[in-house]
């Protein structure tokens, strides 16, 4: 099984239409390089290694996010040279295709994976949101990463000086909004899983959630996150910390997007249907300045 390191609904259709174009250019465009420039780096994120960064400026009470980009990380279809940092709103991550685990179909909760597969029991199953007959989409440890072709993803506290902290840097689960309109789905599920697959944290609403502790300035950690559906999700990550020498407590949020793309057959439906209904309008405006034309002549 793999192991975790410590190293390190919301409705839109214009954002569906945003991401999915950015991600369709990303493929197209294959993998190219890009120059370090600050403050530069948006779009959709499709392979190499990054974290989910928690920040500081060194004062008040609220923690700062970013995407913390390694160099060899894919955005946007570049690679980048060295390593940069970009906004959660300018980020998307992306689970593609390739990264759905294909459940062998009984209620075992058992799921292919790249070694061994994911074989989840009880109250661990349940947190996945995944249905007897369903699939789930993963971003992983290295390995899966490079065997799926996929983002690999930590979580980081190690933007912040250890000596100014009493302790580890708290993140839970808050909100995560889902928007599967794009491929007809509903109630996407977002998890977060530790190294023995034991569920830290849920979208599913009974579902307890677990903090997970980032130690500061000293590296980040990898575990598991599973996507129950195809679509959109804006997960909010909750951070609190306390300053050291009674400082008190700072809090803060971050809203970060994963775009998980299902089989090319759902992609295919989705752009006939989007093809009829443009094509339907066509129709309509040609027979109306057919009506138009006819008008004049008689009018002449």
């Amino acid at each position: 099984m793999n192991a975790l390191r410590q190293d390190g609904s919301r409705e839109g259709s214009p954002l569906m239409s945003r991401l999915v174009f950015g991600i369709v250019l990303a493929l197209c465009a294959g993998p190219g390089s890009r120059a370090a420039k600050a403050d530069a780096i948006h779009g959709p994120w499709t392979l190499g290694h990054g974290d989910l960064s928690v920040i500081y400026s060194g004062s008040g009470s609220a923690f700062g996010s970013e995407v913390h980009l390694h160099s060899g990380a894919v955005v946007d279809g570049q690679t980048l040279t060295a390593d940069e940092h970009g906004e959660p709103s300018e980020i998307q991550i992306v689970v593609p295709v390739a990264a759905n685990l294909k459940r062998i179909n009984n209620p075992s909760g058992f799921f292919e994976g790249a070694a061994n597969g994911y074989d989840f029991t009880g109250d661990d199953y349940n947190a996945t949101g995944a249905t007897v007959e369903g699939n789930l989409w993963m971003l992983g440890s290295s390995g899966d990463a490079a065997h799926y072709g996929t983002p690999f993803v930590g979580l980081s506290a190690e933007e912040l000086t250890a000596a100014a902290w009493d302790g580890n840097i708290s993140l839970t689960l808050g909100t995560v909004g889902f928007d599967g309109s794009a491929y007809g789905t509903t109630g996407g599920v977002f998890s977060f899983y530790s190294e023995e697959l034991t569920a830290m944290w849920s979208s599913v609403g009974s579902f307890t959630q677990q903090s997970v502790a980032l130690i500061p300035e000293a590296g980040h950690i990898h575990g598991f996150m599973f996507f129950s559906q195809p679509g959109t999700y804006e997960v909010t990550l909750l951070a609190n910390g306390t300053l050291a020498g009674g400082g008190g407590p700072v809090t803060g949020s971050a809203v970060y997007t994963f775009q998980v793309v299902p089989e090319p057959s759902s992609v295919a439906l989705a752009g006939l249907g989007a093809a009829g209904v443009l094509a339907a309008g066509w129709r309509r405006r040609r027979r109306a300045a057919g009506r138009n034309s006819t008008a004049t002549e008689i009018a002449g």
